[in-house]
């Protein structure tokens, strides 16, 4: 690169600081400045402009570029690197459009000869091996550490719309002028009275704010005239046509940071030893594998002018260590944060957040992995530094997609005693994870008068925001003073330590049992507490109090229960228990529990009735109010048909028709209705209907179970059994008891006998046709195809009569319980039109009455066909007269005493 300058008088050294800062200014944090060498400014032939074939300018005729003479030229060749990665052609675009514009220092100007710029990829060979070079070596000059001041602000402004955006830009700008970078910058409201803030915000005054920040200064300047240039920058304050800014106070401190110190640092890349390095700073090192590469890692300047090392970026490094060698490494007590952060980088290699990782870790990784860390927590000392490392790491596994079974048990353990065994910068440290958080406080036990841990906002994938003696609204915790007799009364203080579980993949129980009925799943998230070295159960007067918010709210009939986790459970894997746990519900979303013991805590739900979703059910709701109201229609007609025509109702199966239809159109009427009534909110009401629906069903159930009574009676003991008036002494049970007994087991009862009797029937039918059969002459039987149908629409005509498709409501269940529901409601809603079609439609009496008293003729017709077996009286027939019945009945007849 060659650069015009105006103002010669400078020397070698001062001229690559000025290049470095020039680089600085311009380039975003992804270039990295590694080296520049320049020449001696000379008055050579220098371009004239950016156009090649300019002519040249002899030296005693300075070039001149707008309002500034250009003296001399030099030549400077910079070496930068790129991190991440970028493609040649945007690098070299890049580069060549931050270089166009003119860079002032001082009373320097200094301009890029575009037309001798050459911009190209090469290999870097003028940085830092994996070890730092020894002393006088041919290295790169060492550049000396930049000047850094601290600033505090004070300004005054109306509110932008982003104020911090603004003042932000504004000192950039101001600071860049003369070469100075900004660091670490804040903003905050200055604090004010009510009274004045709220005068504020009415009359949109301007409101005054601090700022602090670094400033990071030329290392070739004196601290005198940097801070005079800093204050001269930012005394001015700020003025255009939309904003104004005034600067109210400014204090300017210099501060002289530390260099980042030498460290060797083991990592799954190799072992690297990081030289010491200025703040701000970028080292850079040959990777071990492939040695073309190089990684790179920042000395960073923090908002309490320190410095510390940040995480080297590594990526372009080969992986040399895997899981499966973390056996093979010992941990110390010195290592121990080492072989932390080498897990952490082994799980978001294995994981997929570099190189491409699988995204998920077998059992035998996680146990390595889990076992490795439980050797550091054994044998290093627990400082806060190395607690929040461990617990970054097992948060990273909760939130990957690896099953956690294998170590559940273990990573529990581990969490509770890296809480036993942190040494606390304080009385308290409380750590938060996207997964989990973990809160350890030291108490005096003669200071104690209970305590309460909570988490008042999460939601997953985002930090738990946990709180100390305040109820929360996700999960809380609440110990009663009486646990001030378990503390330790030697002297020292007690640990007691709160976690709460974000990720519920450690509490995995796939077979809850809790000695009730239900099909139980986890409804919450789980909170736990604990005493270091001491054992809390059988709270008899005050109890633990655990609040909890559940995951999904909870609807009529939903039940829950309060659970705690119990190691013994599952041969030692750990299960749900709700032993010495009391459930109070507090309302839809959330539970309360009082438990006499201290471990983790967790509310399940009973999702037995679990409802379907919102799609299928506005589906099924369309389906039954349309069916059951063309069932009302057609039940009501075939009611009033058997009703008006007398001799269709002389026989006991007519009689029973006429009950079942009106119940099922009471209960079809109810349903219809329900949605109406309840809309009234009167509780009589509710209660009315609710009764007189629960009757209709019953009854209907009764009905048709009647109905298979008599079929039995009239087929099957038709020679042997007679009862008198049996219809009459049928009474109904009133007892004050659950509906699944009232109704499911009633209900299940009847069909259970209806399936008997639908079984029984089809066999006595065919018996009783093939009697017939061959008592006719050869040919007369009619064909196979037709005695099929025959058969088919008897065994639809009986499912229909005796209800046996409500049976599907107890196949409801598993992974064909929409298809079952779907069948149910189609099949039962329509229930009172099949029953029209099979017993008015279908019925050759019932058409012939119609016919009769519609045409007003008067002709002959045949009794109902329950009369070949019974009389009118209900007195069975003599023998002669069965025998002509029963010899005379073929198929037709033998489907129609079954009401087909």
């Amino acid at each position: 690169m060659w650069a015009d300058v105006s103002d010669s008088a400078t020397t070698n050294s001062s001229l690559e600081s000025i290049i470095a800062h020039w680089m600085k200014s311009i380039f975003s944090q992804t270039i990295y400045v590694q080296n520049i060498a320049v020449s001696s400014p000379s008055r050579p032939l220098c371009h004239a402009g950016n156009n090649p074939a300019a002519p040249s300018i002899r030296p005693e005729e300075p070039k001149r570029l707008g309002n500034v003479i250009f003296d001399g030229c030099f030549f400077s060749e910079v070496y930068v690197s790129v991190s991440p990665k970028r493609s040649v052609d945007w690098v070299q675009a890049y580069i060549s459009e931050k270089l166009r514009a003119e860079f002032y220092y001082r009373s320097l100007t200094l301009e890029t000869d575009m037309s001798r710029l050459s911009i190209q990829p090469v290999g870097l060979t003028l940085v830092t091996t994996t070890k730092p070079p020894p002393a006088g070596s041919d290295s790169p000059a060492q550049v000396q550490p930049d000047l850094f001041f601290g600033v505090n602000l004070t300004i005054k402004f109306k509110e932008p719309t982003n104020p911090e955006y603004i003042v932000e830009r504004w000192l950039k700008e101001r600071l860049a002028v003369n070469n100075m970078n900004m660091l670490n910058f804040r903003i905050m409201v200055a604090v004010s009275g009510f009274f004045t803030l709220l005068i504020q915000e009415v009359f949109k005054l301007s409101k005054t704010y601090h700022c602090t920040f670094h400033v990071q200064g030329n290392q070739s300047g004196n601290v005198t005239e940097l801070e005079l240039l800093i204050r001269s920058s930012l005394d001015r304050g700020y003025t255009s046509e939309t904003l104004t800014i005034l600067t109210e106070e400014l204090s300017i401190r210099h501060i002289v940071p530390q260099s980042c110190p030498e460290e060797t640092l083991d990592t799954i890349y190799g072992q690297y030893l990081w030289a010491k390095t200025f703040p701000q700073q970028v080292q850079v090192m040959k990777c071990q594998a492939p040695k073309s590469e190089t990684s790179y890692r920042f000395c960073q300047l923090d908002v309490t002018d320190t410095t510390s090392w940040a995480d080297p970026n590594m990526t372009a490094c080969h992986v040399l260590v895997y899981i499966s060698d973390l056996n093979n490494l010992t941990v110390t007590a010195d290592n121990g944060a080492d072989v932390v952060q080498m897990i952490k980088e082994l799980i978001n290699f294995k994981l997929g957040a570099v190189n491409g990782g699988d995204g998920e870790l077998s059992a035998p990784e996680l146990i390595s992995l889990v076992g490795k860390l439980d050797e550091v927590v054994d044998v290093s000392v627990v400082t806060s530094d190395l607690c929040s490392k461990i617990v970054d790491v097992i948060s990273d596994l909760l939130i990957s997609n690896s099953d956690m079974n294998s170590v559940d048990t273990m990573v529990i353990n581990l969490t509770e005693r890296i809480g036993d065994k942190a040494v606390l910068p304080g009385d308290s440290l409380t750590l938060a994870t996207p997964a989990l958080a973990l809160s350890m406080i030291n108490v005096q036990p003669d200071d104690f008068r209970g305590m309460t841990f909570s988490v008042s906002n999460f939601s997953a994938g985002k930090i738990p925001e946990s709180v100390a003696d305040t109820v929360g609204t996700v999960a809380g915790i609440s110990l009663p003073p009486s646990l001030q007799n378990l503390l330790v009364s030697d002297g020292n203080k007690s640990r007691i330590q709160f976690q709460f579980y974000g990720i519920k993949d450690l509490f995995n129980d796939t077979d809850i049992s809790v000695g009730a009925e239900g099909n139980w799943t986890l409804n919450s998230y789980v909170i736990s507490a604990s005493i270091t070295n001491s054992t809390v159960r059988d709270l008899r007067q005050e109890r633990v109090s655990v609040t909890l918010r559940h995951d999904r709210a909870m609807k009529e009939l939903d039940n829950v229960m309060c659970v705690f986790w119990d190691f013994s459970e599952n041969d030692g894997g750990g299960g749900w228990n709700n032993q010495g746990c009391e459930t109070r519900v507090i309302s839809a979303n959330q539970t309360s529990c009082l438990c006499d013991h201290l471990t983790s805590f967790a509310v399940l739900l009973d999702i037995t009735r679990e409802p379907l979703n919102p799609r299928d059910s506005a589906i099924l709701t369309v389906i039954s109010y349309l069916g059951c109201g063309i069932s009302s229609l057609f039940l009501g007609v075939t009611f009033i048909t058997y009703l008006a025509f007398r001799k269709l109702r002389r026989d006991y199966p007519s009689k029973i028709l006429i009950n079942l239809s009106a119940a099922l159109l009471a209960l079809n009427v109810m349903y219809l209705l329900n949605t109406w009534l309840s809309s009234f909110r009167g509780r009589g009401l509710c209660v009315a209907t609710a009764a007189l629906l629960h009757y209709a069903l019953l009854a209907s159930f009764t009905w048709m179970g009647l109905d298979a009574m008599h079929m039995y009676f009239a087929l099957v003991k038709v020679f042997n059994v007679y009862v008198s008036a049996y219809i009459v002494k049928f009474c109904w049970i009133r007892s004050n008891v659950y509906f699944y007994v009232t109704v499911v087991a009633f209900v299940l009862l009847v069909l259970l006998c209806n399936v008997v009797v639908f079984a029984v029937v089809l066999v006595q039918l065919r018996r009783m046709r093939g009697n017939n059969l061959q008592g006719k002459k050869q040919g007369a039987g009619g064909s196979p195809a037709g005695i099929t149908v025959r058969d088919l629409r008897a065994a639809a005509s009986l499912t229909v009569l005796l209800g046996l498709t409500w049976l599907l409501g107890f196949f409801a269940a598993g992974p064909g319980r929409t298809a079952m529901v779907y069948l149910f409601c189609v099949f039962n809603c329509l229930q009172g039109f099949f029953i029209f079609v099979f017993h008015c439609l279908m019925k050759e009496n019932v058409r012939k009455e119609w016919w009769i008293n519609c045409s007003f003729q008067s002709l002959k017709h045949k009794d109902s066909d329950w009369s070949h077996y019974f009389t009118s009286s209900g007195q069975p027939k003599n023998k002669k007269q069965e025998a002509h019945s029963m010899g005379s009945m073929d198929t037709s007849s033998a489907v129609q005493v079954s009401h087909c």
